[in-house]
Parts: C-alpha cells; structure tokens; sequence
C-alpha cells in the first residue's frame, strides 16, 4: 500500500514539473503551447517509445491500441500525470483504524 502512495506523489511531483515546463515554454514563445505527453519521452530516447507501442501492441489488437496510443501522448503531460498521480494517491491513501466495539 505504502508504495502505490509513493509511486502517486512521484506522479503528482511529476505533474508538477511538466505544468512548469509547459508554462516556461508557453512564456518564450509568447502563446500557449501545450506540452504533450510524448514530447518529453520522444525526444531524448525516441526508440524507447516505439518499443513501448511495439509491447502495448502485444497485449491489446492494434486497431485499438494505435489510436489510443496516439491521443494520449498528445494529451498535456500535466494532465495524464496528474490524474494517475492523483487517483493512486486517493487509492492507496492511509485509513485511520476503526475503533471496535467489541475486542
């Protein structure tokens, strides 16, 4: 349990820091441009994402898998992160214990 809870603060950390690049960018371009998801991945190991398609392609028909592939690495990286992040948080968060009222 306690590492689904880290794992989604890493995960909010992370959309964090992809909200913050995104709006450092947005800023020297002067218009907002957001920041997909595949774009930090595709570009300092750009085989390691055709491999991660090539094994989701193993596991779901390619009819289903390349169109969702697609449209989720264009979606913002502070948006996919941050929802991960968020419901593996709220999943794995710590529950106070119920008093019993017989031991």
């Amino acid at each position: 349990m306690i590492v689904g809870r880290i794992v989604g603060w890493f995960l909010l950390a992370a959309a964090l820091l992809a909200a913050g690049g995104e709006l450092v960018q947005s800023l020297e371009a002067g218009a907002w441009r957001p920041l997909g998801l595949g774009a930090p991945w595709f570009g300092p190991d750009a085989a390691g994402l055709d491999a991660a398609r090539a094994a989701l392609g193993l596991y779901v028909p390619e009819a289903i898998a390349q169109p969702v592939a697609a449209a989720l690495l264009r979606w913002p990286a502070w948006l996919v992160l941050g929802v991960a992040g968020g419901l593996l948080a709220r999943l794995f968060r710590s529950r106070p214990r119920r008093k019993r009222w017989f031991s």
